[in-house]
């Protein structure tokens, strides 16, 4: 699993070069990890893969092109997948934060618009992000 993030943010970052000048960029340094909710590694694949499913949806909404838009809605479903399975080994009661941020972002990308759903994934981003740093 962890070798599967690793090798989609990799590839992603290698087919995707426009990226570079998108709005946000990636973190130089990890995500805060204070819990250790999960490994640090693995935070980091998943703020770096919401942060690139987020910044295509983005361009995608930009650019008004139906098929990148189709893409990039695809990646991020697949995105909100990789990234829930990360957090699946947690304890329900330790977990249902985490799943009900994944179902308010599923439920924007439903709706299949490239720009609500670009910053339904960038609020994913940085709910999980407080949440895993203890202040959510």
């Amino acid at each position: 699993m962890r070798a599967l993030l690793l090798t989609t943010a990799l590839a992603t970052a290698l087919v995707l070069p426009g990226l570079a000048g998108a709005q946000q960029s990636l973190p130089t340094e990890p995500p805060p990890n204070p819990q250790k909710v999960v490994p640090d590694q693995r935070l980091e694949n998943v703020n770096q893969r919401l942060l690139t499913a987020s910044e295509q949806l983005h361009k995608a909404a930009e650019d008004r092109d139906k098929d990148h838009a189709a893409r990039a809605l695809d990646y991020a479903y697949d995105t909100v997948q990789e990234v829930r399975s990360v957090f699946a080994g947690l304890p329900q009661d330790q977990r249902a934060p985490y799943d009900q941020a994944f179902a308010e972002a599923e439920r924007t990308l439903k709706t299949k618009d490239p720009a609500a759903s670009a910053e339904a994934l960038k609020q994913l981003r940085e709910r999980v992000l407080d949440l895993v740093a203890g202040k959510g």
